[in-house]
């Protein structure tokens, strides 16, 4: 509309001169009568000092008037419109019944200094009975800037404006205007827009006859001394009152647009330049068509980082708007909108009911439009979600229907990382829009956490997810959890989640999430969800929000758990709560069940205060940290410590035969790992465990135990039976590189005992297996024989026992060989002291002086015994009853 103004103001000069002409056409033709009654009548006419300096008239062909030095809007510090020359041609046959005509108008070289003010005024002002008239129409519409430029060409163009042809010639105009959408930064003044326009070339020209009239005006753009552009007006009116204005730029610059931008912060820059056309076309009143094609050049967005909003800051070398939009008096309709950057294409169509409000564009709206509803496609997107931490590469579809919105096939990529698929359905819309949610949107930054998946297919394996069970068996009963929130904040998000009570079930491809209660930004969300992790990661949402609580009726926010910190290793806490879990009878786990404490880092989750009661008996505490930055494996750490559990289901659960061994079981230690799907827990893990067993019984026909018992059913009598009851079973289980070690198992029966040091692969496909094994039998007889104090010294040898058989044993797991150790064998036993031959006959006087020795300093208390004969590689020296502690 301001660049009317100047246009408007020369008509109004010209035919206001005409006026002045006109009554003393007859009785006043002297140019000096003439000028000076052209000047009052003028000033009259805009309610302002004017004046003339000079005025000819030129007689030949025609009649002509030329009118010099024109100042119209004097104040002290000068006019406001200054023209140098207007040349006037005038009608001869409205001059013969004493009226003036003018066919054609020239303005050459004016210059105006228009201002407008914060509250819309505008300087100088005309009087309204010489203002376009047009369609009024509030502020908050959108739709205003259009409706006052329909109003204002129409006006233009329906009746001359003094002249049939009007035309402008070298003007300018200094536009000064403090009304724009710019905010200004926080205790800053606002300061106006000022541009220069130069080189203004226009005509408007009426053709009675034909019954149309056109428009045409051009001007280059000047910010201070740098040209920004230049602008082009068009305007038609057809015969039938049909009005078409197309506006093309050319390379005007971004900076010269965003005062007039809605929504930006108030100190981000724009730079860039903008080229093409904006064609308004409109048939009647309130019914007309938008079509914008733009192209933008390097653009670039400038200011603090906090300025730069979701998706800044920006940088496109070159991008291609393209819409057009179909306005009517009830809705607005988008037909088409498309943008094509280098890497960025959105697509969208969508229709509004009338009003639209300008404050729902330009930030959170306190009601919600109607009959909104709308589909935008779109590719190449980059969004911010925190600090610096962004979602790039974003792909998918948004439709908005009434109160309703939906992301569909939505892709993206965060830290380089791949995204899972979301499909996000939400209902109750306006309620978020009516709260203006009171809380602020999440700060801290995000981490892609894609070790869910992995986690996920690593405790499917051990604990099953109801899917059928095998060879047509039964299903196995879901896993389910119940979840207590207190409290999840993630970028993605916007704002908090908080309060939320949900139900969480293993799944064949994935876990389903029922949202029983919880707020989202203060207002109360309720719904479900599927995480699928195969065959594609995907996120399907299905939320409906509801109107906000009152804020008495709002709880009160839960304390926050002093065991539960906010910050873990200088990482942020964005997630913390409760589970529990009901009974597991999965493939490898069995539990009545469990209950803990977990929180979100910015790598991963961490569990504290874990308690699971296992089936048939026993109970579990510990804590287990998971690293869930990497795709492929899950780095964790913990410790654990079992308590009366049962020595056949931990068998079952370490991947051993059912049935090969019972009783009672402690287990402690700490432990890390990296869990992989692919592989067996036990391969990952790296970590010392303490294991006690008691009162059970083992299996024989375990394959090592098998390969003993044949090697050894020449003198084992323990050898014929499948059962062995034992008494207590100790060891240290040391888990390295994928090898389980032992270097001091002992096994109690009644009549035998079993040492053990050696080491399985647990990683490799036949589980190899090497060990050596101290088998000592005749336990009952020999703690009768002990307690003879000189047949016993006589006849147990070294280890305590009529009999201790050694052996080797390697090969694979399941056919492992057992070779006896015939010297270590017959060398720590009384048949040794035979059949070893004369060396060790000889030993005998000095074996029972040594014992005899021992026992009498037991029974005096002088002294320690002295050490036995040294026991063969690898087992330990004290034959006590004790366990050897260092096997």
């Amino acid at each position: 509309m301001r660049h009317w103004i100047a246009g408007i103001g020369l008509g109004l000069a010209v035919t206001a001169l005409g006026l002045a002409l006109g009554s003393n056409i007859s009785s006043r033709l002297g140019p000096e009568g003439l000028r000076a009654e052209a000047e009052e009548r003028l000033s009259d006419a805009i309610q302002s000092p004017a004046s003339i300096g000079s005025l000819r008239v030129n007689v030949g062909f025609g009649i002509g008037i030329e009118i010099f030095e024109i100042e119209l809007w004097r104040t002290a510090s000068g006019a406001r419109l200054r023209i140098p020359r207007i040349e006037a041609r005038l009608k001869l046959l409205p001059l013969l019944i004493g009226r003036i005509r003018l066919s054609r108008v020239l303005v050459e070289g004016p210059r105006l200094s228009l201002e407008r003010s914060v509250d819309g005024t505008w300087t100088p002002r005309l009087p309204v009975s010489l203002l376009p008239r047009g369609n009024q129409a509030p502020r908050s519409e959108l739709l205003n800037p259009l409706i006052a430029l329909e109003g204002a060409f129409r006006s233009l163009l329906e009746a001359p404006l003094g002249a049939d042809h009007l035309a402008v010639r070298n003007g300018g105009i200094h536009f000064i205007d403090a009304q724009t959408y710019a905010q200004p930064s926080p205790g800053a003044v606002r300061e106006p827009v000022s541009l220069l326009l130069q080189g203004i070339h226009g005509r408007l020209s009426h053709h009675r006859i034909r019954g149309d009239a056109q428009l045409t005006l051009r001007a280059r753009v000047f910010d201070g001394p740098l040209e920004r552009g230049t602008i082009e007006w068009e305007a038609r009116r057809a015969r039938n009152g049909t009005l078409r204005v197309a506006m093309t730029a050319t390379s005007l610059a971004l900076p010269v647009v965003r005062p007039y931008l809605h929504a930006l912060p108030p100190d981000l820059r724009l730079e860039g330049s903008l080229s093409g056309t904006i064609v308004f076309a409109t048939r009647a009143p309130g019914e007309s068509r938008l079509e914008i094609d733009l192209i933008a050049r390097d653009v670039r967005s400038q200011g603090a980082r906090s300025d730069f909003g979701p998706f800044g800051p920006v940088f496109a070398p070159r991008a291609r708007v393209l819409l057009a939009l179909e306005i009517t008096p009830e809705r607005v309709r988008l037909e088409s909108a498309r943008i094509d950057g280098v890497e960025l294409h959105l697509e969208a169509t969508g229709v509004i009911e009338r009003p639209v409000e300008l404050d729902w564009f330009s930030g959170p709206p306190a009601t919600f439009p109607r009959g909104f509803a709308g589909e935008v496609e779109f590719s190449g997107m980059r969004v911010r979600i925190g600090e610096s931490t962004w979602l790039e590469g974003l792909s998918g579809g948004f439709a908005w229907s009434e109160d309703r919105v939906h992301l569909r096939d939505v892709r993206g990529e965060l830290d380089g990382k791949p995204l899972p698929k979301l499909d996000l359905t939400l209902a109750g819309v306006s309620n978020l829009f009516a709260a203006r949610a009171p809380l602020d949107r999440v700060q801290h930054e995000a981490v892609p956490l894609p070790g869910f998946g992995p986690l996920w297919k690593v405790f499917r394996s051990s604990y099953g997810s109801g899917a059928q069970g095998g060879n047509g068996g039964p299903r196995e009963q879901p896993v389910r959890a119940q979840l207590e929130l207190d409290l999840l904040e993630h970028p993605a998000l916007l704002w908090p989640i908080a309060d939320l009570r949900a139900l969480v079930e293993l799944r064949d491809h994935g876990v389903h999430i029922v949202a029983e209660e919880g707020t989202w930004g203060g207002i109360p969300i309720r719904g479900d969800a599927d995480w699928v992790f195969e065959p594609e990661p995907a996120f399907s949402v299905r939320l409906t929000a509801s109107p906000r609580l009152s804020t008495e009726a709002e709880p009160a926010p839960p304390p926050i758990d002093p065991e539960i910190p906010t910050a873990i290793d200088g990482e942020h806490v964005w997630a913390r709560g409760r589970f529990s879990i009901g009974a597991i009878q999965g493939p490898t786990w069995f539990q009545t069940a469990a209950e803990g404490r977990f929180r979100g880092f910015d790598g991963g989750v961490e569990i504290v205060a874990l308690r699971v009661d296992l089936f048939p008996t026993g109970r579990l505490d510990g804590s287990v940290r998971f690293d869930l930055r990497n795709p492929d494996l899950v780095p964790c750490r913990g410790s654990l410590e079992l308590t009366e559990g049962d020595v056949a289901t931990l068998g079952r659960q370490l991947g051993m035969p059912e049935g090969l061994a019972t009783g009672r079981v402690d287990l402690s230690g700490t432990y890390r790992a990296s869990l992989r799907p692919e592989q067996s827990l036990l391969a990952a893990l790296e970590g010392q465990f303490t294991l006690r067993a008691t009162q059970g019984e083992f299996r024989q026909s375990a394959p090592p135990m098998l390969a003993i018992v044949r090697e050894s059913e020449r003198f084992n009598p323990a050898a014929r039976r499948d059962r062995v009851d034992y008494d207590r079973i100790e060891t240290v289980l040391e888990f390295s590189e994928g090898h389980l070690r032992t270097r001091d198992f002992v096994l109690d029966a009644p009549d035998m005992r079993v040492l053990v040091e050696g080491e399985v692969d647990l990683a490799g496909p036949s589980h190899e297996l090497r060990a050596q094994v101290a088998l000592i039998l005749f336990r009952k007889l020999g703690r009768v024989l002990e307690k003879i104090p000189i047949l016993g010294l006589l006849l147990l040898g070294t280890d305590n026992s009529l009999m201790a058989a050694y052996f080797e044993i390697a090969g694979p797991w399941a056919e492992p060989e057992a070779k006896l150790v015939p010297l270590r064998s017959l060398a720590t036993s009384p048949p040794g002291l035979v059949i070893g031959g004369g060396l060790l006959l000889a030993e005998l006087p000095l074996r029972m002086v040594k014992r005899i020795q021992a026992a009498i300093a037991r029974v005096e208390g002088q002294a320690k015994p002295p050490p036995p004969p040294a026991a063969p590689p690898g087992f330990s020296d004290d034959r006590a009853e004790t366990p050897p502690s260092n096997l």
